[in-house]
């Protein structure tokens, strides 16, 4: 029976907020301060629009730091996405016990820049004024001055792009915060759960419902999430680190950077996910751009759960008949679970994240060789390789996460795909490694003289 999983897990909450208005450097700030690029950085204004996670140490002490889509006072390219914008800043100030207000020391003070102030002057929340794109020590003294009419007593300038004056922020952002909060370990995940599919399937809906809460902005606009979004929830007693990324396609056209590098960070998030969620719309099925990340997460060796997502807009309701067909249309993932929820509706959504724990968990596990030969001396008495005088002797486990199989042959003869695919299916139902894309390798015998 599918269920309505409303009380979805609470999330670790970060602590640092970084706003602004567009194209003050917020982004270049962010990878500063986590030390790696994170964060799509461009000049066109407006390029990060969803929040993105990161965190920290400075003198010992841990931080949490979210950067947010760019204040544009209304103008962008579509009115829906700049009120998604907005929800998410708002939610963000709630969770925040710092806020850096980030302003371009080159401009000064604009209409945004005081608009943003506005606001914060009526939260309690300790807010740093950072005046970004001071790239000389010289110029300090003289950028200062302005920027205190924004209402606020901490006022640093620094150079995101150089580096300066970010230690003189560290500081700052210390002394703003409770001893009980920075002293705080970074929150560590059990594992990472990579979200991925073609835009518009519904993946930063998904993660917004696990989270109760609208971390990812949505709207109708396929491509709307540009970088990854990561965030940390408990279920089952175990931490979860989920990454979203931005719809992935395999398009001629694709040629502007900001997609360029939306893409190929997906690519790279699938590379560090212990488990993949592949996402896509019940209606459409597996389309080609979904087939690609299919192929990648299977080249990769990734562990893999398909989630049929918008379930409540197909017109049929035989999931069977749905699976079946599938599967025989895309044979080398029916060792994946397919799990179907509605992520819109809150249908059966902690399932897929269920799934990921148990996967997990079996992919860290070690089988006994004995368990392992006695599986394929049965299957080979059972199931004979067609005129090949090929036999496994011997197997044994060499790795895990994923696991990786050594078969040996006691024949220079080569054993077939077909074969091969035949053993990894026996293999995946015997010791329940569904969803694995686990790595088998044979050995084979000499060459008799």
């Amino acid at each position: 029976m599918p269920s309505n999983d409303t009380d979805a897990p609470k999330a670790v909450t970060p602590k640092i907020a970084v706003i602004g208005r567009t194209n003050v450097g917020k982004s270049t700030l962010f990878n500063r301060l986590v030390g790696r690029r994170q964060a799509i950085v461009e000049a066109a204004p407006g390029t990060t629009r969803d929040l993105v996670y990161g965190s920290f140490e400075w003198a010992g002490k841990c931080f949490n730091i979210v950067d947010s889509g760019g204040y544009a006072a209304g103008d962008s390219e579509d009115p829906e996405i700049t009120k998604a914008i907005e929800r998410s800043r708002q939610r963000l100030l709630k969770d925040a016990d710092v806020v850096l207000l980030v302003c371009d020391g080159k401009t000064g003070i604009l209409g945004p820049d005081e608009d943003l102030a506005q606001i914060l002057r009526k939260e309690p929340i300790p807010t740093i004024v950072v005046i970004n794109k001071i790239d000389t020590e010289s110029q300090f003294g003289n950028a200062v001055g302005d920027f205190y009419r924004l209402g606020f007593k901490n006022v640093v300038p620094l150079s995101a792009a150089h580096g300066l004056g970010v230690r003189e922020l560290c500081e700052k952002i210390a002394l703003s915060l409770p001893d009980k909060l920075t002293e705080k370990p970074t929150e560590k995940a059990d594992f990472s759960l990579a979200i991925v599919g073609e835009p518009n399937v519904g993946k930063s809906t998904y993660l917004n419902a696990v989270l109760s809460a609208e971390r990812s902005t949505v709207s109708a606009i396929p491509g709307t999430t540009r970088d990854p979004v990561e965030d940390i929830l408990e279920i089952d007693g175990k931490r979860i680190k989920l990454v979203d990324t931005a719809g992935a396609r395999r398009n001629r056209k694709v040629n502007a950077s900001v997609a360029f590098y939306s893409q190929r960070r997906t690519l790279d998030v699938i590379s560090k996910a212990d488990v993949v969620l592949l996402l896509f719309s019940a209606a459409e099925g597996l389309t080609r751009n979904s087939l690609m990340l299919a192929e990648q997460i299977s080249e990769q060796n990734k562990s893999c759960i398909l989630v049929a997502n918008k379930w409540d807009l197909t017109k049929s309701t035989e999931q069977e008949n749905f699976r079946k067909t599938f599967f025989q249309r895309f044979k080398f993932l029916r060792h994946c679970p397919l799990i179907f929820i509605s992520a819109k509706n809150k249908r059966d959504i902690t399932a897929p994240l269920k799934e990921a724990i148990r996967i997990w968990g079996v992919g860290k596990e070690r089988i006994d060789d004995r368990a392992l030969i006695e599986v394929l001396s049965v299957f080979q008495n059972r199931v004979v390789a067609p005129g090949s005088p090929a036999k496994i002797k011997f197997a044994t486990q060499v790795d895990i996460s994923p696991p990786h199989f050594v078969l040996f042959s006691n024949t220079s003869v080569r054993i077939s795909d077909t074969y091969m695919q035949a053993i990894r299916n026996e293999l995946s139902e015997r010791f329940k490694l569904d969803g694995i894309f686990f790595k088998l390798t044979v050995r084979r015998g000499k060459k008799k003289a």
